[in-house]
């Protein structure tokens, strides 16, 4: 199943199983998707750490969560909240990262390669599940958004 994410909903394109929105940071722009394609799935992304109430994908990377105590804060917050429902995405390099700094908790991984490898439905190392993986940015006409493969469970 495919997924889109953008930092604008206006860029986002039509025909997608799922969609994925920013609740907070600069780019807050879920619920503007919700609204745009209401009967599509749409997950929010947290791109701070506290908004683990709105969000159940927390955004490991530079410019976003990337303080392995905010992650491993919002991860747990998540599941004291609504359990089983945690995912961090990250990209390869920083998956160790994540693994050390989210030991013993329960969460999935969508995971960005960037390079056309698909990791959905592999384990990490640390025995997490990879939900989703970002599989390419795609730009047109300066309107940019990511393509991931996703599994249809997860969506559910």
């Amino acid at each position: 199943m495919i997924m889109y994410d953008a930092v604008s909903n206006l860029y986002l394109p039509a025909g997608a199983g799922a969609y994925a929105g920013y609740v907070n940071g600069k780019y807050a722009d879920c619920p503007a998707i919700r609204k745009k394609i209401p009967k599509s799935r749409v997950f929010g992304i947290d791109v701070i750490g506290d908004g683990w109430e709105n969000a159940s994908i927390f955004d490991y990377e530079p410019g976003c969560i990337y303080s392995p105590l905010t992650l491993r804060y919002a991860v747990f917050k998540r599941e004291q909240f609504r359990p089983r429902t945690s995912v961090v995405y990250c990209d390869r390099d920083d998956l160790p990262a994540v693994t050390a700094a989210c030991a013993g908790l329960w969460y999935l991984v969508w995971i960005a390669t960037l390079d056309g490898t698909v990791m959905t439905g592999q384990r990490t190392a640390g025995d997490h599940l990879i939900v989703g993986t970002q599989i390419a940015t795609v730009n047109r006409a300066g309107m940019e958004y990511d393509v991931s493969d996703i599994e249809s469970s997860w969506v559910r």
